[in-house]
Parts: structure tokens; C-alpha cells; sequence
């Protein structure tokens, strides 16, 4: 085969992750490495052509793919020279998943019993009528956790029946494995339970006193006088403006506001959810944009005032 492949460093390619902009990234390791490891890189999806796999669907309608195997060798090389045979400009990962995790960069946490393993589709299911996290959780799944995962809204009263008869997750209801928890929403849980904070975060959720502490990791920690402190990432800046605008603490951002207005407004002109949710993917999309800018002080500012025209 033909291994002359194009190669993308995890700094290059990490800004881009979870944004509109990313490329598709394929999870190309070997069976055995793949089940050997706990985590997979946000938003991948899983393509073992080593054991004569169809070429993920997805790739339809890619354009720019990522393989990436353990280290960044073989297996990513030629897993990128078939993707550029299909015409989809192509690149492979180096270092692989090893050098990413190595420079402390996000991977999600397998949760097989959360329906998440990186190869099956997930299932969530919520409450009908969604307006904040109930629209910014999908979000945060398709963006890293599984582009390909559905989404379902049924009355309140049949959440979990639906759960256990679909094979699917609840979630944002009371009793279900992700839910509001003290101060926390449950886009803080999702983030928790995935590990979608910087790795450094992961012994702090797992032992901190406080219940809301322990749901939203550093983001919580970093609250001070109801604004971030520290070094936060463009999620846990996204997380604190749902936050405030799902539990009505409007003081936590002052963009919390603005996605309230916003998600009301989505809610009042649309009545089926699933084209709520459609048509609010957009909206997160630019937020976490935003966020990013922030994350990495680029941020724009508009201060513009005509000057006094003497009329």
C-alpha cells in the first residue's frame, strides 16, 4: 500500500475539535488495541478496516478526515492513504491517540454502560419540550461524544419506559444516570462523566466534598464571585453560560442571558423538537466558536461609537 500520507500534529488539530470546522476523525486501531483502551478521541467514529470493515457512512459527506491509530504508525498511515483513495483529503494523526492523551488533551471516556463504547450508536431520550440542556446536551454528544447518536423526546411520564423499551439513555429527569445535581445541570454531568475537562481534573471531580463540585470538576472550583477564574476551557465556558441559563443564575455569565432569550424564542416559533434541535445545533455551534475565542484571548470586541455629527 501506499503509506505517503499526509500528517497532522494533535497541536494543530486540537483547536479545531468539536467545532463545525473539524475535520471527520476515524478511529482506525486494531480490535485488540481498541478494546484495550478506555478512550477515543471527541467526535470519532470507528473504522477497523484492519479486519475488513465498510468504510463508515459518515464519510459521505466528509470532506477532510483524520485517522489516528495507538502511536501514530502504520496503522493511521495507511488508514489515511485509503480515505485519500476515496478522495477525501486525508491525514493522519501523529503520535496517535498515545501523544494526544500525552499532551493532556481531551479523549472521551468509554461508558459502555452509557450506551458509549466508540463503535455502537447511543441512544439518549429526555423529556418533550426542550428549551436549554436538553438541546445543549445533544449538542455536546453529537459535537464529541457520538456524531452519530439519536435523540429522542417523549412525555415526562414515559421517559424511563421508553428508556428500557428502546435500549436507550434518560437523561435531564430526576432519577435518570445524567441529571441536575445540586447547583450543577446536566450538561455539568455529561461533562463529568465523560471526562470532558482537562485530564488533570479527572481525581478532583472524583474526590471533591461538595456534590456540585464534584458534578462540574474545575468549572465550579473556578467560580469566584460568580465569574470563571483561572484558565478555562471553551467548554467549561460554554458549561457556565448554560449553566446559568438552565437553572436561572443569570449572574454566572452575562451570555447566559442571551441563550435564555435565544432558546425561548427557538421554542416559542417551533413546535416539533427534533427541528428545535436542528435548528439550534447552529446556535451552540457559534457559542462554543466564541468560547474558543475566549479560551485563547482572540476574543472580539465591538466598542465602535459614531462620533458626534454636530447636527
Amino acid at each position: 500500500m501506499d503509506t505517503v500520507s499526509k500528517s497532522i500534529s494533535p497541536a494543530t488539530l486540537a483547536p479545531a475539535v468539536g467545532s463545525r470546522a473539524a475535520p471527520l476523525l476515524i478511529d482506525v486501531r486494531k480490535a485488540e488495541a481498541f478494546a484495550e483502551s478506555d478512550y477515543f478521541l471527541p467526535g470519532s467514529v470507528r473504522w477497523d478496516y484492519n479486519a475488513g470493515a465498510p468504510m463508515p457512512a459518515e464519510l459521505a459527506g466528509a470532506k477532510r478526515a483524520v485517522a489516528y491509530c495507538v502511536k501514530g504508525a502504520e496503522v493511521g498511515i495507511n488508514g489515511a492513504a485509503l480515505l485519500a483513495k476515496a478522495n477525501l483529503e486525508s491525514a493522519y494523526l501523529e503520535g496517535g491517540l498515545r501523544d494526544w492523551q500525552a499532551a493532556g488533551l481531551l479523549a472521551v471516556k468509554k461508558r459502555p454502560d452509557l450506551g458509549v463504547d466508540g463503535e455502537r450508536v447511543s441512544r439518549w431520550v429526555t423529556r418533550a419540550r426542550p428549551k436549554i440542556d436538553r438541546i445543549a446536551c445533544p449538542w455536546l454528544i453529537r459535537r464529541f461524544i457520538d456524531p452519530r447518536a439519536e435523540f429522542f423526546y417523549v412525555p415526562t411520564n414515559e421517559v424511563f419506559d421508553f428508556a428500557k423499551a428502546n435500549n436507550a439513555v434518560a437523561y435531564d429527569i430526576p432519577g435518570a444516570p445524567l441529571e441536575h445535581n445540586g447547583a450543577a445541570c446536566s450538561f455539568d454531568s455529561f461533562l463529568r462523566v465523560f471526562e470532558l475537562v482537562p485530564n488533570a481534573q479527572s481525581e478532583t471531580m472524583a474526590s471533591a466534598p461538595n456534590p456540585a463540585i464534584a458534578t462540574f470538576g474545575r468549572i465550579a472550583a473556578n467560580v469566584i464571585g460568580d465569574k470563571l477564574a483561572a484558565k478555562p476551557t471553551a467548554l467549561e465556558i460554554v458549561a457556565n453560560i448554560v449553566r446559568g441559563a438552565d437553572t436561572d443564575a443569570l449572574r454566572l455569565a452575562p451570555e447566559a442571558a442571551g441563550l435564555l432569550a435565544i432558546s425561548l424564542g427557538f421554542s416559542r416559533m417551533i413546535e416539533d423538537d427534533h427541528a428545535m434541535l436542528d435548528a439550534m445545533m447552529p446556535v451552540y455551534d457559534a457559542l462554543y466558536e466564541w468560547a474558543i475565542s475566549v479560551e485563547n484571548k482572540s476574543v472580539e470586541h465591538h466598542n465602535w461609537t459614531p462620533k458626534d455629527s454636530g447636527q
